[in-house]
């Protein structure tokens, strides 16, 4: 008994030959350990070449400001390096103290905002059609500082 590459059970090369139950585990056993042998090269070769097992997130390299400005969609209305706003209505950011950016950020985006920009801002966040994720405390240090910098 033997598993063809496609997988058919033939018996000494005969399709027709009847298989004993004990024959047809022992061919299905055999194709099964046949099989975790390429499986496990290919998960083996792609740990490889993904640079190694999976690190775990405290060990991994903190993403950037500039990265978290565009992941979190702040580009989106402040623009480029934060120097383009889209309106008059949304500030320019660029150069401007990491502290006050921090402050000023996390007042509006805890809805503690009281202008009608600030007001705008935090309802694109919140709001149940929004795509992008408010950033964290710290997320939100790092683009402060990041956006000071420009």
């Amino acid at each position: 008994m033997r598993l063809s590459c496609c997988g058919a059970m033939t018996m000494a090369g005969n399709a027709n030959s009847a298989a004993s139950p004990a024959a047809l585990t022992s061919a299905i056993d055999q194709r099964r350990t046949h099989m975790k042998q390429p499986a496990l090269t290919l998960l083996f070769g792609l740990t490889l070449a993904a640079g190694g097992p999976p690190v775990n997130a405290e060990d991994a390299a903190s993403p950037s400001g500039e990265d978290l400005f565009k992941f979190h969609g702040c580009v989106n209305c402040h623009g480029v390096d934060g120097k383009e706003p889209v309106s008059k209505m949304v500030p320019e950011l660029a150069g401007q103290p990491a502290s006050e950016i921090y402050a000023n950020a996390s007042k509006i985006l805890g809805g503690k905002g009281t202008t009608e920009e600030s007001k705008l801002m935090h309802a694109a966040f919140y709001s149940p059609a929004s795509c992008d994720a408010p950033p964290s405390s710290e997320h939100l240090r790092s683009i402060a500082r990041w956006l000071s910098s420009r």
